[in-house]
């Protein structure tokens, strides 16, 4: 674990926790529900509340019905947590039409315009990508979970 203190502690940023080593996965698990908490439309109640599919536009249960997709890969690091290349996809869509690309790229265009949906296709292209380091992971998910907590409030909608 030192190792990791030590080597990633750069431009001497001190962070008492930065020897915490986070998983990708429960930075994604934070990042999905803060991004599925962003596309929710309509709320019912707290323990209630609907998204519609960025591709087929089917409102769908926020936690139980939608994902969170990608249009450009999540393979590349720079693609994977882009907020603007993130939006909730129903099950259907995401997992058995293979993301309906093109529909999400049109709804991209529309939401962000020609430039920036270019921008994240040409940033899903780049060779070479490093992973992010477990600082970046730490410091990333500690943003995520206090974007999911201004949201939940502002959404009325209960997270946990």
């Amino acid at each position: 674990m030192s190792f990791f203190k030590h080597q990633y502690n750069y431009k001497n940023k001190t962070n008492p926790k930065s020897d915490v080593i986070i998983k990708d996965e429960t930075v994604w698990d934070n990042f999905s529900l803060m991004i599925r908490l962003r596309d929710i439309v309509r709320v019912v109640s707290p323990y209630e509340a609907y998204c519609n599919c960025i591709t087929c536009r089917k409102p769908g249960h926020w936690r139980t019905k939608m994902d969170s997709g990608h249009c450009f890969t999540r393979d590349k690091p720079m693609t994977k947590y882009h907020p603007h290349n993130v939006h909730a996809q129903c099950h259907e869509c995401n997992r058995y039409r293979k993301g309906e690309q093109g529909e999400y790229i049109m709804r991209l265009i529309n939401l962000y315009g020609m430039e920036e949906t270019e921008k994240l296709k040409a940033l899903s292209l780049i060779r070479g990508q490093k992973k992010h380091t477990p600082l970046a992971l730490y410091d990333m998910n500690k943003e995520y979970k206090k974007e999911i907590k201004r949201l939940s409030l502002i959404k009325k909608v209960k997270v946990r």
